[in-house]
C-alpha cells in the first residue's frame, strides 16, 4: 500500500498536478477496506483537468485490478430472514445481533494396541489417534427491541404446548459488503425455540428494552450467493 501510493504521487508531480490527490493511510485502508478507497480516487481524478485522460485511463487500469480482490466484510450489514406463523409485523425478520452460528466437527479418540517388534519389548504398544465423528450445530441466540408483537413469545408457547413437530423453520442470515451486495448466506435448517428473556428493567435507565430467543438448530451451512 505504502508503496503504491509513492509510485502514483511521483507520477502525479513529474505531469505538473497542482496538488496530490494521493493522501491515504493505513488508517483510512483499515476503516473503509482498499476497494473505497480506490473509488474515492477515481473520483478525485476525474475532477483534474487531463485532456488526454492518461491519467485516468493509468488509474482505472489500476483500480480493476484492486476491485478484484475480495472486500473484508463487516458484521453489522446483515439481514436475518426467519418466517414465522401469524406474523403481520414487519419488525418481526429484524434482529439486532445474531449469535452461536458454529458448525463442529466431533472427534472421537481411538487407541489400539500394537506389537513392539523392536529391542526385546515383551508387551504391544499403545497408539492414540482420533477420526471425525458427528456434525453439530450451536445453538443460535436472536436479540431484538421489544415491541408489543407477540410472534417470539407465540412460537416459544406453541412448542410448550407439544406443537414442536409443526413449529420448526428455516431461516437465511445475509452478510452485505458496504455496496448493499449480497457477499455471504448462511442458512440453518429446522430451528425451533428453547428459551425467551428480556433484559432487566430499571426506573433510572434509558436503554432500549431487549427481548432474545435461543434456537436449536438442526444443521447450519454456509450457500452459494444468489445472483
Amino acid at each position: 500500500m505504502h508503496k503504491l501510493r509513492s509510485h502514483l504521487t511521483c507520477y502525479f508531480k513529474r505531469r505538473g498536478f497542482a496538488r496530490t490527490i494521493i493522501s491515504l493511510s493505513l488508517q483510512n485502508a483499515k476503516l473503509i477496506g482498499i476497494s473505497c478507497l480506490f473509488c474515492l480516487l477515481l473520483n478525485s481524478l476525474a475532477t483534474e483537468r487531463n485532456s488526454s485522460g492518461v491519467v485516468i485511463k493509468l488509474i482505472n487500469s489500476i483500480a480493476i485490478t484492486v476491485l478484484k480482490q475480495p472486500e473484508f466484510l463487516t458484521s453489522c450489514r446483515f439481514y436475518l430472514e426467519l418466517k414465522l406463523d401469524g406474523s403481520i409485523d414487519s419488525a418481526d425478520g429484524y434482529f439486532m445481533e445474531c449469535q452461536g452460528f458454529k458448525r463442529t466437527q466431533e472427534v472421537i479418540p481411538i487407541s489400539e494396541v500394537t506389537p513392539q517388534v523392536w529391542s526385546k519389548a515383551k508387551t504391544g504398544r499403545i497408539v492414540s489417534t482420533h477420526i471425525p465423528g458427528n456434525l453439530k450445530s450451536s445453538n443460535l441466540v436472536l436479540r431484538r427491541g421489544m415491541t408489543s408483537s407477540m410472534t417470539l413469545w407465540n412460537w416459544l408457547k406453541a412448542v410448550e404446548e407439544g406443537n414442536w413437530a409443526q413449529q420448526r423453520r428455516d431461516g437465511i442470515l445475509t452478510i452485505y459488503n458496504q455496496a448493499a451486495e449480497a457477499q455471504a448466506t448462511f442458512e440453518f435448517k429446522g430451528a425451533w425455540p428453547t428459551s425467551y428473556t428480556i433484559t432487566d428493567v430499571k426506573a433510572s435507565a434509558n436503554e432500549l428494552e431487549i427481548e432474545e430467543i435461543e434456537l436449536i438448530v438442526e444443521e447450519f451451512k454456509r450457500t452459494n450467493v444468489s445472483k
